[in-house]
């Protein structure tokens, strides 16, 4: 059996230094070690490298028995080297398997646990851990218990113990840091060879931005659809609106004396103007073009729209303040584009204060985005109204209602996000989002203000 482990005879290993043979170079101080302990009592599964003959390594586990003599001292130890390479090799293989498994468990991006019967956390891959706490931390709790409330997301019980594979269930959950994302949650048991439930495998996903990504999308979609839609009664209105503006001021002309007359005509006239500044706002909905994209400073941007309404401003007898960070890194827009936005949302907050009141306006960074905040102490928002005043054609105050459609288009056309919240005292405050990255697909928007400007003023010059 030496001979067969070891690669040499017997003959050549007696009254040799055996030691110095199969443990050349590095493996003599292991030699030492083992052999102090030798001296010091029996060596149990002692694990040594040894190099055969062949210069093959292999993993041998020492035991050795002492003989002492009447007075005590050390006379022979027998040592008895067991052959244990495969079962190294095969549990070095086994780690390594753990080890590539895990990676891709993690590499999927999604957090991975696995329950006992009773729903309490056994282990947790590192994704997991992530979002919910180190896995020492939250070792045998119950999986719904990590939340802060105790039934955060009503369901994900039930479908844990639906025992199906692959029950699926969506809600949101609020992570170690506090902040409320939306999982989807796909549970499978592990079953022993009778059928029954011993474990449970949870996958869990955060579809947060994919969900929102899907919104945006169907957004798009339906703003597309009654784009199309607005075209055509825009074209269908303006037909008959052109003759109907021209006709009334012919009459007007015709017959100046008949106070009547000029009175119903002075009508027409006004209501005309009116659907034909409609349907411009309409056509302006409706109309697509490519985004120019352009490093820009966002703080010179809020300086220059804020320049264009000082007036307007001064004018409603309101306090203005800027508070623009100072390490904002330039962000990639169409600089027409987004001053329409910022303009819009300025104007609005300008209107709503009538009587005076104070206007601020702060940039930040925010992890990946740029924010733009415009705050106002008018009036506020209405509860009903805030998921509502970025829809198509709602409004309160009589007009068409566009204005901030076309800004969240603009702001979504960056990949950006726009929102409103009430202040904290009173008035609202608009929240706009960039990304500090280019999207990188092609994206439409609504024309270039420069181009919208000037239309305005050709329509606005033939009165």
């Amino acid at each position: 059996m030496v001979e067969v482990i070891t690669g040499y005879s017997p003959r050549e290993l007696l009254g040799k230094n055996c030691w110095r043979i199969l443990y050349p170079d590095k493996g003599r101080s292991q030699v030492t070690r083992l052999l102090r302990d030798f001296q010091k009592g029996e060596v149990r599964e002692r694990l040594m490298v040894l190099t055969a003959k062949s210069g093959e390594e292999r993993h041998i586990s020492w035991n050795s028995t002492n003989i002492y003599d009447t007075e005590n001292r050390l006379r022979v130890s027998i040592c008895a080297g067991r052959d244990v390479t495969q079962w190294v090799m095969l549990e070095k293989r086994t780690d390594q398997e753990k080890t590539n498994l895990y990676r891709m468990l993690t590499a999927l991006g999604a957090g991975i646990a696995l329950l006992h019967k009773n729903l309490k956390i056994v282990w947790a891959n590192e994704r997991y851990t992530e979002w919910f706490g180190d896995i020492e931390k939250i070792r045998g709790k119950y999986c719904y218990c990590l939340f802060p409330r105790r039934e955060p997301i009503p369901g994900y019980r039930p479908v844990l113990e639906s025992k199906k594979i692959g029950a699926v269930f969506e809600g949101t959950a609020f992570t170690k840091d506090g902040r409320e994302r939306l999982f989807r949650i796909v549970a499978s048991p592990i079953r022993d060879d009778h059928g029954k439930a011993i474990n449970y495998l949870v996958l869990t996903l955060d579809v947060t931005e994919q969900k929102e990504l899907e919104k945006r999308f169907l957004q798009t979609e339906r703003m597309a659809t009654i784009g199309e839609i607005a075209t055509v009664m825009a074209h269908e209105i303006r037909n008959p609106l052109t003759p109907i503006g021209g006709f009334a001021r012919y009459l007007k002309k015709q017959i100046p004396h008949d106070p009547v007359v000029q009175k119903s005509v002075d009508a027409i006239i006004r209501e005309a103007n009116r659907l034909e500044h409609m349907v411009d706002g309409v056509e302006d909905f409706a109309r697509t073009s490519k985004i120019n994209y352009v490093k820009t400073d966002l703080n010179k941007l809020v300086e220059k729209c804020l320049t264009l309404l000082d007036s307007e401003i001064k004018a409603n007898r309101i306090t203005m303040e800027a508070n623009l960070s100072s390490n904002l890194p330039q962000v990639p827009m169409d600089p027409d584009l987004m001053g329409r936005v910022l303009i819009h949302l300025l104007r609005n907050s300008v209107q709503a204060m009538p009587d005076g009141g104070h206007l601020t306006v702060t940039t930040s960074r925010k992890r990946r985005f740029a924010e733009v905040r415009v705050t106002d102490t008018g009036p506020g928002i209405e509860k009903g109204d805030v998921n509502q005043i970025f829809q198509a054609f709602f409004s309160k105050s009589g007009r068409l209602g566009i204005g901030l459609t076309i800004s969240s288009r603009i702001v979504q056309d960056h990949g950006g996000r726009i929102s409103v919240e009430e202040g904290k005292e009173k008035g609202a405050v608009f929240f706009v989002e960039l990304p500090f990255e280019m999207v990188g697909f092609p994206l439409t928007r609504p024309q270039p203000l420069s181009l919208l400007n000037q239309n305005i003023e050709k329509k606005a010059s033939r009165g």
